[in-house]
């Protein structure tokens, strides 16, 4: 019997912890997580950084006669650490922020840059560097070159 009750015990204890970390672990995947601003240039980044559209980027800035915009995002290397242009590659994807729709993943390399059509709604760009690399993300909707 009092083997079942230190049991029962270390069961709650253990519910405790599983819970805490748990809650821990969420909170860095929520809140660890940078959102910068599209358009956005030389941000570093090492590890998962987002890329989101702001609001008011979309009344202000966004050409509305355009049926398509261009989603560009660039890879420009590791600036000087050691040197620019080193470095890995990018993993890239692009999404609708309804999350109705997603491209990708795409890879780039270093110094090179990736160009994706879009619609006219609101749109992230979520980037992961498995090592540093610094990234610029922009939209082109073909009249004024942003």
């Amino acid at each position: 019997m009092y083997f079942y009750y230190v049991i029962h015990l270390i069961n709650q204890k253990m519910k405790k912890i599983l819970l805490f970390t748990l809650s821990i672990l969420m909170a860095t995947i929520v809140f660890g997580q940078s959102n910068d601003p599209i358009p956005s240039y030389n941000v570093f980044v090492q590890g998962n950084v987002s890329f989101i559209e702001s609001a008011v980027n979309i009344t202000n800035n966004v050409n509305f006669s355009a049926d398509k915009r261009d989603m560009n995002v660039s890879n420009d290397g590791t600036g000087t650490i050691p040197f620019k242009g080193s470095g890995g590659s990018i993993i890239v994807v692009i999404y609708r922020l309804d999350h109705s729709i997603s491209l990708g993943p795409y890879v780039i390399p270093p110094q090179q840059n990736l160009s994706v059509p879009i619609d006219n709604n609101p749109w992230g760009v979520t980037v992961v560097a498995v090592s540093v690399a610094y990234v610029s993300v922009w939209i082109d909707d073909g009249d004024n070159g942003q």
